[in-house]
């Protein structure tokens, strides 16, 4: 399998303002053989909890960084940054704040760097 060294997955979950579920998932995107998608749940009335999906890890001791970002009104804002191997859960909180919806909808931008752990 050949992996990138970066890649950016991007999602707008729409109308989750005011929706009545919880929990939200992106389409499923193959990028170079890797099956992943974004996934969130608003754990309370103040948190959300972002994570990116993968069902296909490649056999490989790489380990990434992944940085999430919002867009909002005004730009894009960075709300957490995971980093570990490529197996370890690339999940993150951020606080749920009303600039974070555009008309209602939230886009969350997933950016995805792989690198080789120096021992």
């Amino acid at each position: 399998m050949n992996l990138p060294e970066k890649f950016m997955l991007s999602h707008t979950f729409r109308n989750v303002q005011h929706s009545n579920r919880n929990t939200f998932c992106g389409p499923r995107e193959t990028i170079n053989g890797i099956e992943c998608c974004l996934l969130c749940h608003k754990t309370n009335e103040s948190e959300w909890q972002c994570c990116l999906g993968s069902s296909n890890y490649p056999p490989s001791p790489l380990h990434w960084k992944v940085e999430y970002k919002i867009r909002t009104e005004n730009g894009v804002e960075t709300v957490g940054t995971t980093d570990g191997t490529i197996r370890d859960s690339a999940k993150i909180t951020f606080r749920d704040d009303p600039k974070y919806y555009v008309d209602g909808n939230l886009t969350i931008e997933c950016h995805v760097e792989f690198y080789e752990k120096c021992e």
